[in-house]
């Protein structure tokens, strides 16, 4: 892993990250380990590249592929805190999303998802996708 700017990268929560040969990650780069599964876990393939700014939110599962070129503004398995709820949503822990609400979510090989992209759970992008900036992938 090769970092690259002047910015800080972030590693929270019990999260499992594998990163893969060569991944570049740039400025301000977020992982975030939700507290809903044990040992959420993030797959990172060779010859990846993370823009600054990305944000991950993961609960369970989330794997990005080889030669993925990654700007999006979040990437998450999860569907946040649940809206329906407010007390539950002010307690300690309140925020986390239910179990029955996260999904896997897998970027193939030869990705890019420009600026401000965003990806939803239980989406699987396939092998050499260009997905538009500000697209929403769910």
């Amino acid at each position: 892993m090769e970092y690259a700017g002047n910015g800080s990268t972030n590693i929270s929560g019990n999260l499992s990250v594998s990163f893969g040969s060569n991944v570049h990650i740039f400025d301000n780069t977020v992982f975030v380990g939700l507290k809903v599964y044990d040992e959420p876990e993030l797959i990172i393939g060779d010859n990846t590249y993370f823009g600054p700014r990305v944000r991950f939110m993961v609960g369970k599962k989330i794997t990005v592929g080889d030669f993925c070129l990654i700007n999006s503004r979040i990437i998450t398995d999860n569907s946040g805190h649940p809206v329906d709820d407010v007390m539950m949503r002010l307690t300690a822990g309140g925020g986390s999303p239910i179990k029955e609400s996260i999904r896997p979510v897998s970027i193939g090989n030869f990705c890019f998802l420009p600026m401000e992209t965003v990806v939803y759970p239980w989406v699987t992008i396939g092998d050499v996708v260009v997905a538009r900036v500000g697209t929403h992938i769910n």
